[in-house]
């Protein structure tokens, strides 16, 4: 009796997988456009680019060094470049080239925004500041004197 339960327990299993896979089987979907597809690996590097930033705050340079490190703050602008190249020359993106400056425009308004909101990451007043390490207060002066901006 106990052979027979078991064989019918099985099957049932077997059934149910077998109806779960057919209904789990999608349609078949056409494939993205080229300019959808552009666009998407754009997005990817912008977000690579906004998560190497987030690393360039967590690692200074050196103690009493700028946060973030402006060298690499730079090596994430020139990933960010290289990338944005290569997926342009792949073809099919709109516009064609171009957009690059505006994504790492976006990129540092997300960073700052992120910055000022959370506590203990934005920078004090005298401090040195820029687009990626943002004042406090909200305010950096610009080139006073020939020195660097600094928050106010």
């Amino acid at each position: 009796m106990k052979k027979i339960s078991n064989r019918i327990a099985w099957t049932a299993v077997a059934v149910v997988l077998a109806a779960g896979l057919a209904g789990s089987a999608s349609p078949a979907h056409a494939a993205p456009s080229p300019s959808v597809r552009c666009a998407v690996a754009k997005r990817k590097s912008a977000t690579k680019r906004l998560r190497a930033i987030d690393a360039c705050f967590a690692k200074p340079a050196a103690p009493g060094a700028p946060v973030p490190d402006p060298a690499c703050v730079a090596r994430a602008d020139q990933t960010l470049q290289r990338e944005f190249a290569r997926i342009e020359a792949g073809g099919g993106c709109m516009p064609q080239t171009g957009d690059e400056p505006i994504a790492k425009r976006v990129i540092d308004q997300c960073e700052a925004n992120l910055v000022r909101s959370l506590p203990g990451m934005c920078i004090a007043s005298g401090s040195p500041c820029s687009s990626t390490a943002p004042c406090c207060s909200g305010f950096c002066v610009g080139v006073v004197d020939g020195q660097p901006p600094f928050c106010q």
